[in-house]
């Protein structure tokens, strides 16, 4: 009603969102989730481009505007479209990624939004795939959501060392928090995995973000 054009891009992940955003152009968006939370919460994601929206960088702004009431509008209506994002999503990531072998992974996806797109990344990498929870679940009963948590881990664990799988992989909901699970069903360090992918990615000159619950090691 008040001249916005709209896209929308149906069940995505928190990453998929940020490259939809990239892909169309979008002066921004909204994503409604509650991250890794349990079932009694939801909420908003909001993003400026790509700049997430807090209390720091908009927030305030947005309550302003809702409590002075939005400015009259006379314009022309807006209109909203979907738009599948999956395939460019896919081809993207496969852009990116080059393995010389076939890796047993297991996915605990949880029932969350990663069981979307998650067969289409196994079909294109070609991986050795055992995946948990896959089929969408809105009530999260499969797991506790939140992939840090030891509870979290116990399904994921069980798997690797049943089908002696060379890693894991443990999503929350919206699939943008990850705990990673060697061999043994044990956790990687955060810092570990940052350092393996500095040491890959990270050309002489750039610089590495981190925070500080890292290691002195990474």
């Amino acid at each position: 009603k008040r001249g916005i054009e709209g896209l929308a891009g149906g069940v995505l992940t928190t990453p998929m969102f940020t490259f939809a955003i990239q892909e169309s152009g979008a002066e921004g968006g909204i994503m409604v989730t509650a991250s890794h939370n349990s079932i009694r919460y939801n909420g908003l994601k909001l993003y400026d481009k790509l700049l997430t929206i807090s209390e720091r960088t908009g927030l305030q702004d947005i309550k302003n505007i809702i409590e002075a009431g939005p400015p009259l509008y006379s314009g022309p209506k807006g209109r909203l479209q979907e738009r599948d994002f999956k395939s460019g999503y896919l081809n993207f990531l496969e852009s990116k990624v080059s393995l010389k072998r076939k890796i047993k992974t297991v996915f605990d996806v949880g029932g969350g939004a990663v069981g979307a797109v998650l067969p289409g990344i196994i079909e294109k990498l070609k991986l050795d795939a055992i995946t948990l929870f896959l089929s969408p679940d809105p009530t999260l009963s499969a797991r506790e959501p939140n992939p840090l948590l030891p509870q979290a881990q116990i399904k994921a664990r069980e798997a690797i060392l049943a089908h002696k799988a060379e890693l894991g992989f443990i999503f929350d909901p919206d699939g943008d928090r990850l705990v990673v699970l060697d061999e043994n069903g044990e956790v990687v360090r955060g810092d570990a995995i940052l350092w393996l992918l500095a040491s890959h990615l990270v050309k002489p000159g750039e610089w590495i973000v981190y925070d500080i619950r890292s290691s002195r090691a990474l």
